[in-house]
């Protein structure tokens, strides 16, 4: 269990218990759960701190043998570790705060963020030159990158309510707009979302996270496809036609 605090200057942290049940999985509990799903067929597979790393490391092998897709992001005390056991050859997508990022560069956590995204992409393209990186810096932006290719977003302007479970929500829309065969990021320049048509998996990650900071909860229980659509309708968002095809009664406000 986590909560995360923050004063009025902005300043904060989080306070985590160590005692809860999802420490206690192992590698073996993962085994024999996956062994009762089908051999074959597509998925994805989710690495994230909430379990131990050795248990994170079997899904993602597991994943990996099944040909799914797997995604995985790490705190920053797990870097060095997570690397020394393959972690980063398994991954199609890490998702990274940028703390975390400077860790997994061993460079100072202080260093600009923009400097710390590329030298973390490439350390990932020295070990695994297809997979996608996303570096979140909270209200300073976010970066997505693949192989040569990279775009930044800044912060949509909405009124944050709560931030946490805002990396989170980015990283569940990420995926969700893989999983709707979205491409990870558009060819566009950087800009704000406003600029140009929502089209990329990123966008709609971008997009989830900023309606997920407008709620006090670390989860928006409203969220959804509606929810989602008034939100974007709210603050001027267009989207491409294969985007809004995600969102009910959207074709007709889509941009060609």
């Amino acid at each position: 269990f986590s909560i995360c605090f923050q004063y009025p200057d902005s300043t904060g942290g989080n306070i985590t218990t160590s005692n809860g049940a999802s420490g206690l999985l192992t590698a073996g509990d993962v085994a024999n759960y996956l062994k009762a799903l089908r051999p074959h067929g597509r998925g994805m597979a989710l690495a994230v701190p909430e379990v131990p790393l050795e248990a994170r490391i079997a899904l993602l092998l597991d994943g990996r043998k099944r040909g799914w897709f797997n995604a995985a992001s790490i705190s920053a005390g797990e870097a060095a570790g997570f690397m020394a056991v393959g972690g980063l050859e398994l991954c199609d997508l890490l998702a990274l705060n940028q703390d975390e990022a400077a860790a997994l560069a061993e460079i100072d956590m202080d260093t600009e963020t923009s400097r710390t995204m590329r030298l973390c992409r490439e350390v990932l393209r020295r070990r695994n030159p297809e997979a996608m990186l996303i570096v979140t810096d909270g209200p300073g932006g976010c970066w997505a990158c693949i192989g040569d290719r990279s775009v930044f977003l800044p912060s949509p302007a909405v009124t944050a309510i709560g931030t946490a479970g805002a990396g989170d929500a980015l990283l569940a829309g990420t995926l969700a707009g893989l999983a709707c065969n979205l491409p990870f990021i558009k060819d566009a320049e950087d800009g704000f979302l406003s600029e140009t048509p929502l089209d990329s998996a990123f966008e709609l990650g971008i997009l989830l996270a900023s309606f997920a900071v407008t709620s006090a909860d670390t989860i928006h229980w409203e969220a959804d496809a509606k929810a989602l659509k008034a939100h974007a309708a709210a603050y001027g968002f267009r989207f491409s036609r294969r985007f809004g095809a995600l969102f009910p009664d959207m074709m007709e406000q889509s941009a060609m």
